[in-house]
């Protein structure tokens, strides 16, 4: 019996079976390579040496924002609604105000201001 879209006895060819090939080596990992070892640190990082006048500099600002923080003339949180600008904002008006006549504004970086 045939059944239709099959091909005829006289159109089959006959299939021969697959050879057996050797089965292909499949090569083993090899451990890889230790990592070369991290050097070493130190535990405890010394202290960079500071000269006599950094330290006096420290000394006194530590004392300047003491003294200004107890008058209530500096503020020690992040500001609130009564500092509606950003550092970006700031920076802007500085370089507007302090460098008004030397350099020109709109120039990326600032370039001079031409006379």
């Amino acid at each position: 019996m045939l059944v239709a879209g099959c091909a005829s006895e006289a159109e089959l060819v006959p299939v021969t079976p697959p050879r057996e090939e050797p089965a292909a080596k499949i090569p083993q990992p090899t451990a890889p390579a230790a990592a070369p070892a991290p050097p070493v640190r130190p535990a405890v990082t010394p202290e960079p040496t500071r000269s006599a006048a950094s330290q006096a500099l420290s000394q006194h600002y530590a004392r300047l924002q003491s003294d200004l923080v107890t008058q209530g003339l500096l503020r020690g949180d992040g500001g609130g609604p009564d500092t509606p600008f950003t550092d970006t904002m700031l920076a802007r008006n500085f370089i507007r105000i302090a460098l008004f006549d030397e350099y020109v504004p709109m120039a990326k970086p600032c370039a001079p201001r031409r006379r």
